[in-house]
């Protein structure tokens, strides 16, 4: 009742002081801005009540969310694209347009954070900026919309999570399988986690698979270590995986990100996606202690794409102790398949190419056959290429 009186009045807010609200079926917004004071306002979607297919909202026209925490009430087990949406933009018919603005916003329990599907009627000249999204299991952005324009991303952190706990089961180092009693609740986990145990100090410690799970108890099956000894106290922790962190396909033009971070996490697909994006313009992209789910994976793709990006720095894997490095045979850590510009003839042959003014690797410490591109055409550009800690070929 309360948001089918504010889509009557066009223009309206939605204020929700500090508090938990639950959300049994999609909230449409239609000129609609709904506003909190932070994370304690926490808008929760029901799983059991919206499925895997319903979203949680639906943004449309002019909206600005600001100031909330909104999540599902529990972490899906697996998505694909357009499963457990917290926020879809656009309906198909009427987009997210211009003046709206995504602010302040921490997402947490979903499929994906922020969707678009294939289609027009999408989102355009519309901001997200200062957003905290993490725990999603497919992507945090997934926008597919083939008439987006105008759009600004900026201070992005997108993570697929770590989970985290503490256990005092007494071990051994060694491999086979271990059941650790947990101080802290076990949400954040779900069976076919690689987990790392480390003990103290944390030059010791066993890598394995999750296998089970209680409310107060972890149960993995140790398959490597590093160190030895046998300790009581052990941090254990596991990196989430995801499909991809940030997506962006369909049709994209003239686009502006500044400061996407891509962190603790495994992808499957990629690290960060640029599909038919054309006239990117990116100050800053920061891809920290992510790692591919499988061999031969990039960890930024692009496509048929052209723009800009200021800078690109990539942070390995500081503490393996803490994060078990995946198999990264054959990894690729930019891919650039073909540029292209979306006004298509008589354009300068500038606006085909796609130019890095940085690239910074620090501590990529795998040397399996490291590529820093594959390139399917002539048109790139990379200004400085600077390596620390890492492998001296590429």
């Amino acid at each position: 009742m309360l948001f089918r009186s504010a889509n009557a009045n066009p223009g309206s807010t939605v204020f929700f002081p500090a508090g938990t609200y639950t959300i049994t079926s999609t909230i449409t917004l239609n000129n609609v801005n709904v506003i909190g004071v932070g994370s304690a306002t926490r808008l929760i979607g029901s799983i059991s009540a919206l499925g895997s297919s319903n979203p949680m909202f639906v943004l449309t026209s002019i909206c600005t969310i600001k100031n909330v925490f909104a999540s599902f009430d529990s972490r899906p087990s697996s998505a694909s694209s357009g499963q457990y949406v917290i926020f879809r933009c656009g309906d198909g018919s009427n987009p997210l347009q211009r003046y709206s603005n995504i602010d302040s916003v921490w997402t947490y329990y979903c499929g994906t954070a922020f969707y678009c599907p294939t289609g027009v009627g999408s989102v355009f000249s519309t901001t997200f900026s200062n957003l905290r999204v993490e725990f999603f299991v497919y992507r945090g952005f997934d926008f597919r919309g083939t008439d987006r324009t105008g759009n600004i991303y900026s201070n992005i952190y997108a993570t697929a999570g770590i989970s985290y706990n503490v256990s005092n089961n007494s071990y051994t180092i060694s491999t086979g399988s271990k059941t650790f009693n947990t101080i802290y609740p076990t949400t954040d986990f779900i069976v076919g986690q690689i987990a790392t145990i480390a003990g103290n100090p944390t030059t010791n410690a066993m890598y394995g698979t999750v296998t089970a799970i209680t409310s107060s108890s972890l149960t993995i099956n140790v398959t490597s270590t590093i160190g030895s000894g046998a300790f009581s106290t052990w941090a254990i922790t596991a990196r989430n995986t995801c499909n991809c962190t940030f997506a962006l396909s369909g049709i994209e033009t003239e686009c502006t990100i500044n400061q996407l971070n891509s962190e603790h996490s495994y992808f499957t697909q990629a690290a960060i996606i640029f599909d038919n994006v054309y006239g990117l313009a990116a100050t800053s992209i920061h891809i920290e202690q992510i790692e591919p789910a499988s061999n031969n994976l990039p960890y930024v793709y692009t496509n048929s794409a052209s723009g800009v990006i200021d800078a690109i720095s990539y942070l390995g894997n500081f503490y393996p102790q803490y994060i078990n490095p995946a198999p990264e045979t054959g990894t690729i850590l930019f891919q650039l398949n073909s540029c292209k510009n979306y006004l298509g003839i008589a354009q300068p042959l500038t606006a085909n190419y796609f130019n890095i003014g940085v690239f910074n690797i620090n501590n990529y410490t795998v040397t399996n056959n490291l590529v820093l591109g594959i390139v399917n055409s002539a048109h790139i550009n990379c200004v400085t290429l600077i390596a620390l800690n890492s492998p001296t070929t590429y």
